[in-house]
């Protein structure tokens, strides 16, 4: 699996939507701060692919937005893929997914019938559980050492998922299966065997009772056909009296359908009587009709005179209406510009008066400070000029004159004479004259007029009536034309009804008292059933003993076949015994203790290696490991396992009695190898490695052997991605994704060194 491009949109941190490209990235570190969103990329990957997600399934939604949506490309060899999942908020959350293949111009979807179906084909795909991806292909602090610190039990498992062992366990499955199936199948026959040997030895004896019953049935045969001649002459007789009583039945008919017509005819005449009678009631009250006519027109004329008159008093109210407001808002308009005036009389009376305050205090405090040099002996002495105060009191003398004069200019001034003389115009002014003479005519116009409701009313009910009267007349008229027909029908009805009278007289005295037909067919029915009884009675003797007879030849026949059928399934037992032993050894050679066990041990000498060129590396050719796949026991015995044995400058002691930062690189060795033998296999090749912040621990000098490590390994993938914050380590990368944060959400940027 070769990564090649994820988009994102409201995906965990990244509001909106981003692109991170992967083609022709061989080796990249995705720097920034922690908290910024660096591990929501490898996330955003896991939950395309798995459905992986951090608090819940709506935890991935960025917060404030409904719905998320990642798509993941990527290439398996030649072919391309694009994995499509969203996720929503709305009603109870839902998910979509969608697997396309996208080698052509138009793309192939592969989706299941669910979401679970598509997922175990995405799967089925990349030969990849998330459980697999991240023990192997994708790093974290958290997981680091997943396999190292894992029991040896769970890390065979890892190798047999990586190694696709699965496939002969369902081997051993199908070679079990089939030998439980092969052993029951030997038992049944066995079984079978014993059977047919017992069978063999009925033979004569059957053929003695198939004769004894052979003759007993030709008597049965002989009294059947005997009893059959009676029941035909029943059915005969019967016969005749179903013919005879079917005539009875429709001559009978007949007379009851002529009784029904005289009824019929009996009530059309009552009908029709009933009808000329109205007709004729109808007709005699056409001349009240007209006279009725005539004074609802006369009524609905004065009612359209009154109406006009209506009108007319309901536009002179309406006009009066729209004049009174117009009075009432001319007068409201005028009032308030008297109001206006006179508050701005106020506000211009009271600025006045402030401003002459003003200057009399200002005139007394000049005063009160030239005061000194009426009192003071050296005011006119030399001294005098250096005296502030004497200084102060002449220039408040000076200034004493210009402000009494100020000050009789206000008191001399009128500052509201134009506004006083405005507002006695306006109070002196009429307001809207011209509305009040026309209200005084329009009340003068409604009472010549004088419409009266009640009189219209009364008019327009007397000249309602002239439709209901027009259609009576109507009615009478066509009651006129339909009279000459009515009485004809009537005749004719008459004349019909004596003609159906006099054939139902005749036919009654034809068909005179009727017969008990089912009396006499009861008693023809019970001489046939006696005689179907019999019959039945002997059939079901000639039955079962034929029943006892084919049962007998079906036990000779098989006994006649015993003994071939004995030497065959001889043969097909011998043949079963030796599939049975055949399907042992190979449920045996499928089983962990076999071929897989074989692959495991094929496989650890190449991770072994791995590991130790990257823990070479990295512990700067101090430290190697060693993978052993058997211990001997305390009983001698060789024990299955896979053991994680360290050596460096002290000798070899177990992985477990390391800590701290050498343990740190043995666990990274280890995930970089299984990295590689997943990226190597051949049933899921991952193209991608992802170490997330597993470097941080590492010194500087750790960090660039780290750095070279993945250099060299990089060619066995499409791309090595290496998460970080350390900010030392992106010009140690010819790519980096530099991934920021603000206050709408996270970005990346793909930087070439």
């Amino acid at each position: 699996m070769r990564p090649v491009r994820l988009k994102l949109h409201n995906f965990l941190s990244y509001r909106g939507e981003h692109t991170v490209e992967f083609d022709g990235v061989t080796l990249a570190v995705l720097i920034g701060p922690n908290g910024s969103g660096k591990s929501s990329l490898i996330d955003a990957v896991r939950f395309a692919l798995f459905g992986h997600t951090r608090g819940g399934s709506d935890g991935v939604i960025t917060e404030g937005e409904q719905a998320c949506r990642v798509e993941f490309e990527f290439a398996l060899g030649a072919e391309m893929y694009l994995v499509s999942r969203q996720r929503s908020r709305k009603g109870a959350g839902s998910t979509l997914l969608s697997l396309q293949l996208r080698n052509g111009h138009e793309p192939i979807v592969l989706d299941g019938k669910s979401v679970a179906e598509t997922q175990r084909r995405i799967e089925q795909a990349i030969h990849l559980t998330d459980e697999l991806f991240t023990v192997t292909a994708c790093a974290n602090q958290g997981n680091v050492a997943a396999f190292s610190q894992a029991k040896p039990a769970a890390r065979k498992q890892v190798l047999s998922d990586i190694l696709d062992l699965v496939a002969w366990e369902r081997r051993a499955d199908v070679a079990r299966q089939l030998g439980r199936d092969v052993a029951a199948q030997l038992e049944a026959d066995h079984t079978r065997h014993a059977a047919l040997r017992a069978t063999a030895s009925e033979a004569d004896g059957l053929r003695e009772q198939i004769a004894q019953i052979e003759a007993t049935q030709g008597v049965v045969a002989r009294q059947i056909a005997a009893t059959e001649t009676e029941l035909a002459q029943a059915q005969g007789a019967k016969e005749a009296l179903v013919s005879d009583r079917e005539a009875d039945r429709a001559r009978r008919q007949a007379l009851d359908e002529l009784i029904a017509q005289a009824q019929k005819a009996k009530t059309a005449i009552g009908e029709t009587t009933t009808r000329l009678s109205q007709l004729e009631k109808s007709v005699s009250g056409r001349a009240a009709l007209l006279d009725g006519i005539r004074r609802a027109e006369e009524a609905q004329t004065y009612s359209q005179e009154l109406e006009a008159k209506r009108q007319e008093d309901e536009r002179l109210q309406h006009e009066a209406e729209l004049l009174d407001q117009r009075k009432r808002a001319a007068t409201t308009e005028h009032q308030q510009a008297i109001r206006t005036l006179k508050e701005r009389i106020e506000q211009a009376r009271a600025g006045h008066d402030r401003q002459v305050r003003s200057l009399r205090q200002r005139v007394a405090d000049l005063n009160s400070q030239a005061e000194p040099l009426e009192r003071v002996p050296c005011a006119d002495t030399e001294m005098a000029a250096s005296c502030p105060l004497i200084a102060a009191a002449r220039k408040a003398k000076v200034a004493l004159p210009g402000l009494d004069a100020e000050l009789v200019k206000l008191l001399e001034c009128d500052p509201v004479a134009d506004d006083a003389q405005r507002l006695s115009t306006l109070e002196s002014q009429p307001v809207a004259q011209a509305e009040e003479k026309r209200l005084r005519e329009i009340a003068t116009a409604r009472k010549e007029a004088g419409h009266n409701s009640a009189e219209h009313a009364k008019a327009k009910q007397a000249a309602g009536k002239l439709r209901d009267l027009q259609e009576s007349l109507h009615r009478v008229e066509r009651a006129e034309a339909q009279l000459t027909e009515v009485r004809s029908q009537l005749g004719g009805l008459t004349a019909e009804a004596k003609q159906t009278a006099e054939r139902r007289a005749a036919l009654e005295k034809e068909l005179g008292p009727a017969r008990d037909w089912d009396a006499l067919l009861a008693q023809a029915e019970q001489t046939m059933k006696t005689a179907r009884a019999a019959i039945a009675n002997l059939q079901a003797r000639l039955q079962t003993l034929g029943q006892q007879r084919g049962t007998l030849e079906e036990r000779l026949r098989l006994a006649e076949h015993a003994v071939a059928e004995v030497e065959q399934l001889s043969v097909q037992v011998r043949d079963g015994e030796r599939r049975l032993n055949l399907l042992k050894i190979l449920a045996q050679a499928f089983g962990k203790s076999g071929i897989p066990a074989l692959l495991i041990e094929q496989a650890v000498p190449d991770l072994e290696a791995v590991a130790n060129d990257v823990l070479s590396v990295l512990s700067d050719g101090r430290m190697s490991l060693a993978l052993r796949s058997q211990r001997e026991t305390k009983a001698k015995t060789i024990q299955e396992t896979l053991d994680i044995v360290i050596a460096d400058e002290r000798g070899e002691r177990p992985y477990e009695n390391f800590s701290g930062g050498e343990a740190m690189r043995v666990d990274l060795a280890l995930r970089i190898a299984l990295s590689v033998l997943l990226a190597s296999r051949a049933g899921a090749r991952c193209e991608m490695l992802v170490l997330d912040e597993t470097c941080a621990p590492l010194d500087a000098q750790g960090r660039a052997l780290f750095v070279d490590c993945l250099g060299r390994i990089s060619d066995r993938f499409a791309t090595v991605l290496v998460v970080t914050h350390v900010d030392e380590l992106k010009e140690l990368f010819p790519y980096r994704y530099e991934v920021s944060k603000n206050g709408q959400g996270s970005m990346v940027n793909l930087v070439a060194a």
